[in-house]
């Protein structure tokens, strides 16, 4: 059974571990890399897990999956899912499901009117995860920063309907 849990900051070591698996793993699926992720200290990842909201997937004290959540740069009416990833021998197991929607129950109670993504146009699986959330693209296309500026990414929305939640709660 899969259980999801949010991070502490205390829980630093745990966040490191996964993002160290899901850079290793998929290069081209997030927009930092594996080097940045090995040059942070111990307080940068705490750093970071205080600012950001994280959920981690965990079957029999195995952490095998992780997704962030955090409020948009230009909109604050919009959170921003990132960092998603799951362990290979999970996959197709709906522990991306779970994920995201401990994202969009989080984005709901925080007040957020909709939750927005990027992912790679070549993630044809977290392309269908995401349609089958309800994400739809929002017409805007970009690429990696640099050194993977050639994997070229959409963004996707979900509305949040705060009545469609509490009729279906």
């Amino acid at each position: 059974m899969i259980e999801i849990l949010t991070l502490t900051p205390q829980q630093g070591c745990r966040l490191r571990d996964l993002r160290i698996a899901a850079l290793a793993d998929a290069p081209d699926a997030f927009g930092s890399t594996l080097d940045e992720a090995l040059q942070k200290t111990p307080s940068q990842w705490k750093a970071e897990i205080a600012s950001i909201q994280t959920f981690v997937a965990v079957e029999d004290t195995r952490d095998v999956g992780m997704v962030r959540a955090i409020r948009a740069d230009t909109d604050e009416k919009s959170a921003y899912l990132i960092s998603m990833w799951v362990a290979p021998d999970k996959r197709g197991r709906h522990v991306g499901e779970q994920l995201v929607r401990a994202v969009i129950e989080w984005a709901r109670e925080a007040g957020f009117e909709q939750v927005l993504l990027d992912v790679a146009d070549t993630n044809k699986a977290a392309i269908r995860l995401y349609s089958r959330m309800g994400f739809v693209p929002s017409g805007v296309v970009g690429n990696l920063p640099p050194p993977r500026e050639y994997v070229k990414e959409h963004q996707r929305v979900l509305v949040l309907n705060t009545l469609t939640a509490l009729k279906t709660d």
